[in-house]
């Protein structure tokens, strides 16, 4: 590195003393200077952040540094093609505070004409909220580079207001499901999650999970489809401790956690994928370890019960449970123990709102850790993405856009780079449905028909009625009887 020279050192601490928060970043993204003015608006030093690497994705972590760099992180193009570009930001600060800022961007550029340096500064607010920025294009950008801000608007809106920090729910269908688990996270209760396969069950019991009050404890999800029944039954007999115990026996004593102030929490979270699909042993097993009773030695009350011991159970399916109970898959003492709390996922063409910002998030994911960023989504993708049905939902969209960017070799992906099954699929979505054929009476159908072989008959044998007689089976004078009644043209050849 060279000798720093007085000069430069002069230049460099009045730079670090400006009130106007200024950073730089390397060719890498790596940010290499954080001057005063940036450190009094985040709340972060400089020696907290220098070093990090700013990728173009949103964090979800509030009080990490990677949740600044997401802030700081250029648009990919002021990097792949070396243009100054000025366009809106969220910025989240250490506090976890989120303020609307508009960020500016200037490549400097070697000898090479490769981006060396990237100068970045921290200006005043956007004309206009997040959410208003598609209408108002404030600061000259393009649509895609409004949709990261937007993306990142909506996650500190969300993270203040329902305190998920994972979630993206802009449409209504899905603000109402963000209700549901923020009361089904505050609570020890079991909870049922529904919906078509591909809609993020799982994603969002570990969210219940993980951002409640038992968030240290442990996690463990079994497919009742996948896994075999005698190691689903092994392993839940492992975290009741239930090894040594007759579960169908009234002396089942099942496991607490630590005990504060009479409050008993599960020492584990389970979440059973495709419930529909467990045994009615294990089924029962878990109604007598975890259904609501008497717990000898903690109460001489009799009608002092605690809630469901051992395990929290979170449960998820995409088939019908009520039919599964009168179809006898289900007990339905189980159906009541795991349904305390029903929350239904919308599927994804159901949620038009939650479309782009959805594509983006999965977008901005697959550009950690990647030396080639991606940041944009073209407009002709987008109406694509409007018109398919969206069969397997988000995971359906994730692998899209997954093998998209693997296609990509700039920074915007293009109609061409989408795989080959999703245009196949959208091209089998466009083909109306089949053409019902308008019903007629019999005598008319039959007559057409009748017509149709007389016509064709005659004009194999060029028009001669005696050989077309012979050849339909009749006599030449009933053929010109039914000619005339068909209205069949008499030519002659």
């Amino acid at each position: 590195m060279p000798k720093r020279t007085p000069r430069r050192r002069r230049l460099e601490t009045r730079l670090l003393g400006e009130a106007t928060p200024l950073f730089l970043l390397d060719g890498k993204r790596r940010l290499v200077f954080f001057n005063g003015g940036c450190e009094r608006l985040t709340g972060w030093r400089g020696d907290e952040v220098l070093g990090k690497i700013c990728d173009y994705a949103v964090d979800v972590e509030p009080h990490s540094p990677a949740s600044l760099c997401g802030s700081l992180a250029p648009p990919p193009a002021v990097v792949a093609e070396g243009r100054s570009e000025s366009v809106p930001a969220t910025l989240v600060g250490k506090d976890g505070t989120a303020t609307e800022r508009t960020m500016h961007f200037h490549p400097l550029l070697d000898d090479a004409g490769a981006v060396d340096l990237i100068v970045g500064i921290i200006g005043e607010p956007p004309a206009a909220h997040p959410r208003d920025f598609r209408k108002s294009l404030g600061c000259g950008a393009s649509i895609a580079r409004m949709l990261h801000a937007e993306l990142a608007a909506l996650r500190a809106e969300l993270r203040q207001r329902f305190g998920l920090s994972s979630f993206v729910a802009r449409g209504e269908a899905m603000r109402r499901v963000a209700e549901q688990v923020m009361l089904a996270k505050a609570t020890q209760s079991a909870v049922l999650i529904t919906g078509e396969p591909g809609t993020g069950k799982e994603h969002v019991a570990r969210v219940i999970h993980n951002e409640g009050p038992s968030a240290e404890r442990s996690f463990v999800p079994l497919d009742c489809e996948r896994l075999p029944a005698r190691e689903v039954r092994h392993v839940l007999r492992r975290i009741l401790q239930l090894d040594d115990v007759d579960v169908r026996s009234d002396r089942l004593q099942p496991v607490y956690g630590p005990a504060e102030a009479g409050h008993y929490e599960p020492v584990a979270t389970v979440f059973l994928q495709s419930v529909e699909r467990l045994g009615r042993d294990v089924q029962e097993m878990l109604v007598n370890a975890c259904g609501r009773r008497h717990i000898p030695g903690i109460s001489e009350n009799p009608w002092d019960v605690r809630p469901p011991a051992g395990v929290r159970l979170l449960a998820g399916s995409a088939a019908d449970l009520q039919q599964a109970v009168r179809d006898d898959l289900l007990r339905s003492d189980f159906y009541f123990l795991i349904s305390a709390l029903p929350i239904e996922l919308p599927p994804l063409r159901n949620r038009p709102d939650d479309l782009e910002p959805l594509g983006q998030h999965f977008l901005e994911e697959l550009n950690r850790g990647r030396d080639e960023q991606v940041g944009e989504i073209a407009e002709a993708v987008w109406e694509q993405f409007r018109l398919y049905q969206w069969p397997g939902n988000l995971t359906e969209l994730r692998t899209v856009i997954e093998e998209a960017r693997e296609n990509c070799r700039g920074t915007v992906i293009e109609p061409r780079h989408l795989p080959f099954r999703f245009r196949t699929g959208l091209d089998a979505q466009s083909v109306g449905p089949p053409v019902t054929p308008q019903s007629e009476p019999l005598a008319d159908y039959l007559a057409h028909v009748e017509a149709e072989r007389i016509r064709d008959v005659l004009r194999q044998v060029r028009h001669n009625k005696t050989l077309a007689a012979k050849t339909l089976g009749m006599t030449r004078t009933r053929l010109y009887r039914r000619m005339e009644s068909l209205g069949i043209e008499d030519l002659e050849e």
